[in-house]
């Protein structure tokens, strides 16, 4: 579904634009299939992106600027497959059951200790 969503925007995007999202949950979603993705600078999306290695990070409400990173990514496979990829390693990585369990497990031990 998200494959075919990311298309709506072009070819393997995901934006997020106005939103003052807390976290890219869509983002990670979109990433997890391997697409590279576009977000605004606002909330947390831009902690989801690596920019340029992953993905852009964009200043909020600028279509010039993403205008010219939608250009980069149309006219260039080569860095849209190594973005998508890129993006897809991390979030399995950063986002995978295992890693969340640990990570809120070390936050309740931090909370029960203090």
């Amino acid at each position: 579904m998200i494959k075919c969503l990311s298309i709506i925007t072009c070819e393997k995007y995901s934006w997020q634009h106005r939103s003052e999202k807390s976290f890219g949950v869509a983002v990670l979603e979109a990433g997890a299939c391997g697409n590279p993705v576009i977000v605004s600078n606002v909330g947390g999306l831009p902690e989801v992106v690596k920019n340029g290695k992953t993905g852009f990070i964009v200043e909020k409400e600028n279509p010039d600027a993403l205008a010219d990173v939608l250009e980069k990514l149309i006219l260039d496979p080569d860095l849209r497959t190594e973005m998508g990829n890129n993006e897809r390693n991390k979030d399995i990585k950063e986002f995978s059951c295992e890693e969340s369990v640990d990570k809120m497990l070390s936050v309740y031990n931090d909370i029960i200790m203090h």
